[in-house]
């Protein structure tokens, strides 16, 4: 059996296309375009006209690939931007009018759901407990676990468009945002915090959105661009450390003068960084993974194992 499954996200919007074949998963196309669905209305509660456009003009492209693989089964799920905007079930209804693709959209329980799904079913998890975390726009997924159980999950809407828009007033970023920033997730993250001292996680999980970049990035600088198509790569904390410093000094054209860096993440990737160092400032984590499974692969499992 062939499945497409399209994951609407806050910045991207991103297309996986496989098949089962004799218990395994293979992937035929995959696929990502930054659509930036949340830019100029999230932080308000809607989707600009522009948004939509690209959204459409998006799945417009996607539907022709999707029909060329002559799937059985398209399965669709939008996620921040869209479960939260006021206006999002009209542009629900326009995407199906103008493509035929009817988009469902997926709570934030759903979602951090299927990215544990997406990680476990594509890297190996420890015995050791684990955090993994993946950066949208316009949510983030915290999710507690180890290879034999997910121990808690939480999607909190504080992805890096909103923090962007909150906190990303200057370039560079100064340092008293980057303190106001950081008593923000003080209050958004009580909650992500006991849970550090209760699982006391070694290992942070990174997955999907800035995390690409960082993997793109830190590749570039040990000289192997190769390691970027990998479903998973090490980075060592103080490496990440390292990076972070670099990030919140330079301006967005330094910024994408930086190897590996990509224009469409060269805005919200600050704010992204800081999010990933308030962490690192309150849990004693061994080691960084970074790895390509999200959202998109949790659900590609989920269609094909039904």
């Amino acid at each position: 059996m062939k499945a497409a499954v399209l994951d609407l996200g806050t910045n991207t919007f991103n297309l996986l296309i496989g098949e089962k074949k004799k218990g395994s998963i293979e992937v035929l196309h995959e696929e990502r375009i930054f659509v930036m669905l949340g830019k100029g209305g999230i932080s308000n509660g809607k989707i600009t006209p522009e948004a939509a456009k690209r959204a459409i003009d998006t799945l417009s492209h996607y539907r022709k690939i999707i029909d060329s693989f002559q799937v059985d089964i398209i399965e669709t799920m939008g996620t921040s931007a869209l479960r939260s905007a006021k206006n999002g079930a009209e542009v629900l209804a326009e995407i199906k009018m103008k493509t035929g693709i009817e988009p469902q959209t997926i709570s934030g329980d759903e979602e951090a759901e299927l990215i544990y799904l997406g990680v476990k079913s594509n890297i190996t998890l420890g015995d050791e407990n684990a955090l993994i975390l993946d950066i949208g726009g316009g949510s983030v997924e915290f999710i507690f676990c180890n290879k034999n159980q997910l121990l808690w999950k939480k999607s909190i809407e504080i992805g890096a468009q909103r923090l962007f828009d909150q906190f990303h007033q200057t370039d560079p970023i100064s340092s008293g945002a980057i303190l106001k920033l950081n008593q923000f997730l003080s209050e958004s993250l009580k909650e992500v915090n006991a849970q550090i001292l209760m699982h006391k996680p070694a290992v942070l999980i990174g997955c999907a959105g800035a995390f690409s970049t960082f993997k793109a990035i830190y590749a570039e600088k040990i000289n192997k661009p190769e390691l970027v198509p990998l479903m998973e790569m090490q980075v060592s904390i103080q490496e990440y450390k390292d990076l972070h410093k670099e990030l919140i000094v330079k301006s967005k054209s330094e910024r994408l003068e930086i190897p590996g860096m990509l224009a469409e993440r060269a805005d919200m990737i600050v704010v992204a960084s800081c999010l990933v160092d308030y962490l690192l400032q309150n849990a004693c984590f061994a080691q960084l993974t970074i790895t390509k499974a999200a959202l998109k692969n949790g659900l590609l499992f989920k269609v094909l194992n039904q």
